[in-house]
C-alpha cells in the first residue's frame, strides 16, 4: 500500500465522475489524450499481462490528476485470438464506491456493427465456482477526502463463449450504473480459410410498422439526429411514460430492405435500424434490455453508404419499479443516455 496525501488503495476499481460541463471540455479532451497515450504504452498487457507491468500501470493511473473511468483495447484483434481483450482504467473517491459498487454495477456493452448484434457481459469475470451469497458487511461510510482507489482491470469479452467471437467491427462501452465511458472501436479479424458465413435475412416487425406514426419526426424531441448521431428522452404523455429519440448513421447492408412487390404493408419503408434500450438498476445484474426496430422511410431505394436517420416515440416497455433506474440507448455504434427513470411510489 502506498501513502500519499490521501490513502491509496490499488484495487483496480473506480467510478466515473461527471466532468461534462462546458468549461471543462477542453481539459477533458486533454486528459483523454493523456489516457490514450498511457494506454498505448501498456497495450502489451491486453495480450500478455504480467504482475510487474500491471503494478507499474496501477501506480501511473493513481498519480494522474484525474478521477473517472476509461476504456481501451487493441484497434485490431487477430483471428487466432478467440475473444476481444479490453482494459478499464479507474480512479475514484471511496465515497463513490460506497454509493455504487463497481463489482456489482459495471458491465460491458458490445455491438458487432457488421451483424447488428449487441451483447452484454460483466466487467469482472464471474467466479468459476458458484458460492453461497454472503451478506454485505455493514462497514463504515468513509469521510469526504478520506481516500481513493485506482488501477486497471483487464477483461476478455467472449472468453466464456463456446465459439470464437464473430469477425467484424465492434463498438464497446463500459457502463457503471449511471455513468458510461468513452467508446472503443475494434476490428476483429477473420481467418483467411474461413468459409463465407450464411447470410441471415432480417425479419422486420411489419405488423408493428403497419402504423408508422410512432416512427415519424417528433418535434417534442427537438433534436437533429445528424448532429450527435443519437438522442434519447423520456417524458409522460397523457399519463403514459414515453421513450422518444432519433438516430442517424451510414447505411450498412444489414440496414437495407430490398424491394418486395408482394409486401402488403408500407412500401415506403426502405431500411431499418435496431436500437437496444438498456435499463440499469443499482446492485442488479444483468440490466434489462429491450430491442426496438425503427423503420426508415423514403421515396427511393437506398444503397450502402447512404445517410439514413429515423425517429421513434414508443411507450416505456419495462416493468414498473420503486427504485430509480438509468436508461441508455445503443444503435450502430451510437450511444445516448443515461436518462434517469424515477422510482414509482406505491
Amino acid at each position: 500500500m502506498v501513502k500519499h496525501a490521501k490513502i491509496l488503495i490499488l484495487l483496480g476499481t473506480a467510478l466515473l465522475t461527471a466532468t461534462s460541463c462546458e468549461a471543462g471540455k477542453s481539459k477533458g479532451i486533454k486528459m483523454e489524450e493523456k489516457l490514450e497515450k498511457l494506454a498505448s504504452e501498456y497495450r502489451d498487457l491486453l495480450i500478455k499481462p504480467t504482475e510487474d507491468r500491471i503494478s507499474e500501470l496501477d501506480f501511473k493511473i493513481a498519480n494522474l490528476e484525474w478521477e473517472g473511468l476509461f476504456l481501451t483495447s487493441l484497434p485490431n484483434v487477430e483471428a487466432p485470438i478467440p475473444g476481444i481483450p479490453v482494459m478499464a482504467f479507474m480512479k475514484r473517491d471511496d465515497l463513490d464506491e460506497w454509493k455504487v459498487r463497481i463489482r456489482k454495477n459495471s458491465f460491458l456493452v458490445f455491438t458487432n456493427l457488421d451483424r447488428g448484434i449487441t451483447g452484454i457481459t460483466p466487467l469482472h469475470k464471474p467466479p468459476e465456482k458458484k458460492m453461497k451469497p454472503q451478506p454485505d458487511a455493514p462497514g463504515r461510510k468513509p469521510e469526504p477526502g478520506e481516500g481513493y482507489s485506482a488501477g486497471a482491470i483487464r477483461r476478455v469479452i467472449g472468453d466464456s463463449q463456446p465459439e470464437p467471437m464473430a469477425p467484424g467491427e465492434y463498438a464497446i462501452s463500459l457502463i457503471s450504473f449511471d455513468h458510461i465511458t468513452n467508446q472503443c472501436r475494434v476490428k476483429k479479424e477473420e481467418k483467411s480459410d474461413s468459409p463465407d458465413p450464411a447470410v441471415d435475412f432480417e425479419t422486420w416487425p411489419w405488423e408493428i410498422w403497419a402504423d408508422t406514426k410512432a416512427f415519424q419526426e417528433n418535434f417534442s424531441v427537438n433534436a437533429n439526429p445528424q448532429e450527435k448521431g443519437m438522442y434519447l428522452k423520456v417524458e409522460k404523455q397523457n399519463g403514459v411514460i414515453m421513450v422518444l429519440g432519433c438516430v442517424a448513421t451510414t447505411a450498412r447492408s444489414g440496414h437495407l430492405i430490398p424491394p418486395n412487390p408482394d409486401r402488403q404493408v408500407n412500401q415506403w419503408i426502405r431500411a431499418g435500424i435496431h436500437i437496444d434500450l438498456v435499463l440499469t438498476t443499482l446492485d442488479r445484474y444483468p440490466p434489462e434490455v429491450v430491442r426496438l426496430a425503427v423503420p426508415i422511410m423514403g421515396s427511393s431505394h437506398l444503397q450502402v453508404g447512404d445517410s439514413i436517420s429515423g425517429w421513434f416515440s414508443v411507450p416505456f416497455s419495462f416493468k414498473s419499479s420503486d427504485e430509480d433506474r438509468m436508461l441508455y440507448a445503443f444503435s450502430d455504434g451510437k450511444v445516448a443516455g443515461p436518462v434517469r427513470i424515477p422510482g414509482e411510489k406505491r
